[in-house]
């Protein structure tokens, strides 16, 4: 049995939200008028955010009956919207659409009341720390003070970080190869070729591990980096 939600509670999740597709990146009109004069068309579907029954979408068996038809666990969508979140439900978790319910609803109350919406509310994004102005998401440089926008690594700090792994490279090859073959001899008293018995490749393998932490290493520090805000920069400072 679907826990399905009353017209009462379809009609207030549209209301809530204008009559508009709560996605952020859709937020279509869902209603509008008919051919026939008489009649009004929609295309707004009111979705479980968690599954009406069980092996749907997003399926929480702790909820109640009561809880799984409630208003809290509606969004209101689009027919493409709804079908897209369905499909694809590690995309579109649960906390997701929570967030995208109660933006859609902050923004028609804005609307609702004829004042101006707050940037953040129309778009991922962050604020410049010089000026305060409202930068999207992706956007290189801010209007309002002219900072350059750096996301992860800034091209000196990659270099930097080429530099250092090189030299650790380096180092632990020297310390493979030249210092603990040494070591084992003087301790243990074992005979032990010099540089492992590979003699010059031991400096050829040492320099292609060195260039390949060089490569790979800055890379994997640039993409954590791109995990977090952005940073803000005068004057090309970076």
């Amino acid at each position: 049995m679907r826990d399905d939600f009353t017209q009462k509670t379809r009609l207030t999740l549209q209301h809530r939200v204008g009559c508009s597709c709560s996605n952020p990146d859709c937020r279509r009109k869902t209603t509008g008028p008919n051919s026939d004069i008489s009649k009004a068309s929609s295309i707004g579907v009111a979705c479980h955010i968690t599954a009406a029954s069980p092996n749907g979408p997003r399926y929480d068996q702790d909820l109640s009956k009561e809880e799984r038809k409630s208003i809290l666990n509606g969004i209101w969508l689009c027919e493409i919207c709804s079908k897209m979140i369905d499909v694809d439900v590690n995309k579109y978790p649960v906390e997701l659409l929570y967030r995208w319910k109660h933006q859609a609803e902050a923004i028609a109350k804005y609307e609702y009341e004829g004042k101006e919406i707050p940037p953040e509310l129309l778009s991922e994004g962050f604020y410049c720390p010089y000026c305060e102005t409202f930068v999207k998401e992706g956007v290189m440089f801010c209007k309002g003070c002219h900072s350059d926008i750096c996301y992860g690594l800034t091209p000196s700090e990659k270099s930097e970080s080429a530099k250092s792994w090189g030299c650790i490279g380096l180092m632990v090859g020297f310390g493979l190869f030249v210092v603990v073959p040494v070591m084992i001899k003087s301790l243990l008293g074992w005979s032990v070729s010099d540089y492992w018995g590979i003699g010059i490749y031991a400096f050829v393998i040492t320099m292609a591990s060195s260039f390949a932490l060089m490569l790979i290493m800055p890379e994997k520090e640039h993409k954590e980096r791109l995990k977090l805000p952005p940073r803000f920069f005068k004057n090309l400072s970076y």
